[in-house]
């Protein structure tokens, strides 16, 4: 599976790591688990829109959206 963060995550991402200051290792961690759940089972979380499924951020009130396939 490939992976590819559009623009606006990125930058969204990299605000949060900046949000959470001495938090921010356990934040990329957190995302770097959602990640991996999403690469072992992409069709596991549920579909928000058609196409279109989230996976919760452990701990973070952050979603990450995705496209599987």
């Amino acid at each position: 599976m490939s992976l590819r963060f559009d623009d606006d995550a990125r930058h969204e991402c990299l605000e949060a790591i900046c949000f959470y200051g001495r938090a921010a290792e356990r934040f990329v961690q957190a995302v770097d688990v959602a990640i991996e759940q999403i690469r072992g089972d992409p069709e596991r979380f549920r579909e928000v829109e058609l196409g279109v499924r989230s996976c919760r951020v452990p701990k973070f009130p952050y979603s990450i959206l995705y496209t599987p396939g």
